[in-house]
């Protein structure tokens, strides 16, 4: 057996989910790609998500990087467009927390209760799909049957376990997923927190200059332990205003995309 199924985690961890569901395809909405209609019910959507002031492409990348502790893993992850693809590459025990098993289902229940609540059209679509069956169409995939996440149309007839389709529909109907993760399951949001801010330091500060001119008249020592506390809150403050503390406090407005860009972090 695959050291990547999900099957056999959710067999003995969640057995409730471990079910084969048959859905008459006139009562269902299938969601594939993100540009597709209902796309944005996927995990890769672009629906970006803040969580500890560090912002996480889609709730996909949110959850590959889960599954890791290791500072190379994570920023390879992190820096990805595909955070799927190049977390398979890597997914293979010892690699992987080995713990993932027991809490896979409340990983992604944490990434879809944080989409949730971060996007409004999120919600309106979801709330749209109201008496309808919710299904991960994987109809188009090459294998014979659909993975545990969806489903595949047979005769007029969604076949598969269908879980993302499944919470999806628990989501919509609760309002919101009860999830339960280990202590330690966001520690390795410090650890993406404390690189990127070492590359911010290491890269040329011109254009940081140019953002906040009135913050950075010199370079000598002090400032520049200033400047080290000041990047953390460039890029991690989430509602886009910085805090400084330092001859009372000031505010300046930025654009969170504008200093991704210019530090080439993104």
């Amino acid at each position: 057996m695959s050291g990547l199924s999900v099957s056999p985690f959710i067999k003995e961890f969640y057995p409730k989910y471990y079910k084969w569901e048959n859905y008459p395809a006139e009562q269902c909405v299938p969601f594939t790609k993100v540009d597709l209609p209902w796309g944005i019910l996927g995990n890769f959507a672009r629906t970006p998500i803040v969580v500890d002031g560090v912002t996480f492409r889609n709730s996909e990348q949110l959850f590959q990087l889960m599954k890791f502790r290791d500072k190379a893993i994570l920023m390879d992850i992190y820096s990805k467009a595909n955070p799927k693809m190049t977390a398979k590459k890597t997914e293979y025990r010892p690699f992987r927390r080995e713990d993932w098993g027991r809490m896979i289902v409340d990983a992604i229940k944490f990434c879809m209760q944080k989409k949730y609540e971060q996007h409004e059209e999120f919600r309106k679509e979801l709330a749209r799909t109201e008496g309808k069956y919710i299904v991960e169409d994987q109809t188009s995939s090459t294998r014979k049957k659909a993975d545990t996440w969806g489903a595949k149309l047979h005769d007029g007839i969604y076949e598969g376990s269908n879980l993302m389709g499944r919470l999806l529909m628990e989501l919509r109907d609760n309002g919101k997923l009860e999830y339960h993760l280990p202590d330690d399951a966001l520690d390795f949001i410090e650890i993406i927190k404390q690189e990127i801010c070492q590359k911010l330091l290491l890269s040329d500060k011109s254009c940081l200059i140019r953002v906040c001119p009135l913050y950075f008249p010199s370079t000598h020592q002090k400032e520049e332990k200033t400047i080290g506390i000041l990047l953390k809150e460039l890029y991690f403050c989430s509602d886009q205003t910085i805090k400084i503390s330092s001859h009372g406090q000031r505010y300046y407005k930025f654009w969170h995309s504008r200093i991704r860009r210019n530090n080439k972090v993104a």
